[in-house]
């Protein structure tokens, strides 16, 4: 076949286009498929509404049912055909969160706060609120899968009744693919606790009953890490049914109140967070941030060493995952700074000045909804 010769799609045998609406795991690119033309939308039928998984965990401090909203970072980048009708020559993408709990209706989100696009209505001019996203105009890549935790006490499984509680819970394993029933839910609780729990548990079981001073778990190139307040870092043997810890680092010795797992560039990163009051109170809002500290662990000698920059790396801590960017791709990111959740607002820390400032350009992206994906 010639290289430029273009391929009719439309006329696959029916049955193919049928085993290829099966294969979809992401919602958006479900969507996106089922968008092209009729026949595609009529070979991939949308599942029931999608559910979160729901636990009743022993270590709540309050009553209710703990419910896991999936939630999907993406890198957004202009299609080929919105690239050649754009005057613009930028290359950079932009970041949104996705609340992926329906098929439906997806919600974009503040990568930080977790707070709804509608959150922000006042920030536009009138009349201008963006009501939606033209999938078609945009590339999708998928970078981080989180869950954030809702504690439900009604019973309803819409996530606007939902009360969002502090606390970080992952997945493990978390190999794209797996099925959920497969896996097992590690969470640490705001109030230091270490837990897991797989669907169809009636409740938590703590994985180390001794400690309850954890305050953020990762994985981490298949592994899962997690760091106490402290700064020691351990790693959770998962290859037997006791779940032993074992450390990893030696303790930072930090003097700051709470302290984040952060991957970046294959490297593991501890921020710690220094503050007046209690981080990790049911509803943050009694703290003063005063001051962020970035570490870096040198694994081949079992050493931490001080970081004075992240170069033209962002670090995002968001109410559940933690990631790295490199702020020359992306639009409204600053480099060498922290984002991060401060009394439900976005927040952003200088690491190079030492400066606190809000970053209004960084979320939400006037220039997305300006980029023709408004509908």
């Amino acid at each position: 076949m010639d290289d430029d010769q273009s391929v009719d799609w439309s006329c696959l045998p029916e049955e193919l286009w049928l085993m290829i609406g099966k294969c979809f795991t992401s919602n958006i690119d479900l969507l996106r498929f089922r968008s092209i033309c009729k026949s595609w939308r009529r070979s991939s039928l949308i599942p029931p509404l999608a559910v979160p998984p729901i636990f009743t965990p022993t270590i709540a401090a309050s009553s209710g049912q703990l419910l896991l909203t999936p939630t999907t970072i993406y890198r957004l980048e202009p299609s080929d055909l919105s690239k050649a009708l754009s005057t613009s020559s930028s290359s950079k993408a932009w970041l949104i969160k996705v609340d992926e709990s329906s098929y439906r209706r997806l919600c974009l989100l503040d990568p930080c706060t977790n707070n709804r696009l509608s959150h922000f209505r006042s920030w536009y001019p009138f009349n201008s609120f963006p009501k939606g996203l033209n999938l078609l105009n945009f590339r999708f890549v998928e970078l981080v899968k989180a869950y954030s935790i809702s504690l439900d006490g009604s019973g309803l499984t819409f996530r606007r009744f939902h009360h969002e509680i502090s606390g970080k819970v992952v997945t493990f394993p978390n190999f794209a693919g797996t099925q959920l029933e497969n896996c097992k839910f590690f969470y640490v609780h705001r109030d230091g606790k270490l837990g897991f729990s797989k669907i169809g548990d009636d409740e938590w079981t703590l994985v180390d009953d001794k400690n309850s001073y954890y305050d953020d778990i990762i994985v981490h190139k298949g592994q899962l890490y997690v760091v106490d307040r402290w700064g020691t870092i351990s790693w959770i043997d998962c290859s037997s049914s006791s779940l032993k810890l074992v450390q990893f680092s030696p303790p930072l010795c930090g003097l700051g109140k709470k302290k984040h797992l952060v991957e970046s560039c294959g490297s593991l990163y501890v921020v710690d967070m220094y503050a007046e009051g209690d981080p990790n109170n049911s509803r943050g809002t009694y703290y003063e941030v005063v001051d962020l500290k970035v570490y870096k662990l040198d694994e081949e000698w079992g050493r931490w060493l001080d970081v004075k920059s992240l170069d033209e790396r962002v670090f995002v801590l968001g109410k559940d995952c933690n990631f790295s960017l490199s702020a020359r791709d992306y639009h409204g990111c600053e480099e060498n700074c922290i984002y991060f959740c401060y009394r439900g607002c976005a927040s952003m820390f200088n690491l190079g000045t030492s400066t606190f400032c809000s970053p209004k350009v960084f979320w939400p992206c006037p220039t997305l909804f300006n980029y023709g994906g408004c509908v």
